[in-house]
């Protein structure tokens, strides 16, 4: 069994476009296992806050949840076809000085014999 790993992170006062998560149709794609990870600093008193995400597979909604810390996701994929992993992250408190935070770790496995362009 083979992996791919791509990883989106981005620190902003507004909100954040999650995109580059892209896995070409060139090999069987069986199973991602989704990291997401959130973290930002807000204004005093509350120095650490959560962070909104959501996330989409292929267009479809998969994840929507005001996070702080860190949330695994599985999803069999099962196909030959490409697919992408999009987004957004934002500050959960809707303010200019609270800073958004966070990552998203695609890892997906295939097995090598699978790969298309050899």
């Amino acid at each position: 069994m083979k992996t791919d790993v791509k990883t989106w992170e981005d620190k902003t006062l507004g909100i954040s476009k999650i995109e580059g998560l892209n896995f070409d149709g060139d090999r069987y794609w069986e199973e991602c296992t989704i990291t997401i990870q959130g973290k930002g600093e807000g204004p005093w008193p509350l120095k650490e806050s959560a962070q909104s995400f959501t996330i989409y597979l292929n267009g479809e909604k998969i994840f929507s949840e005001v996070l702080f810390g860190e949330k695994v996701i599985k999803k069999t994929i099962n196909s030959k076809n490409g697919f992408n992993i999009t987004g957004d992250m934002a500050h959960q408190v809707a303010a200019l000085t609270s800073s958004a935070d966070g990552s998203v770790t695609v890892k997906c496995t295939y097995k090598e014999s699978s790969v298309l362009n050899q």
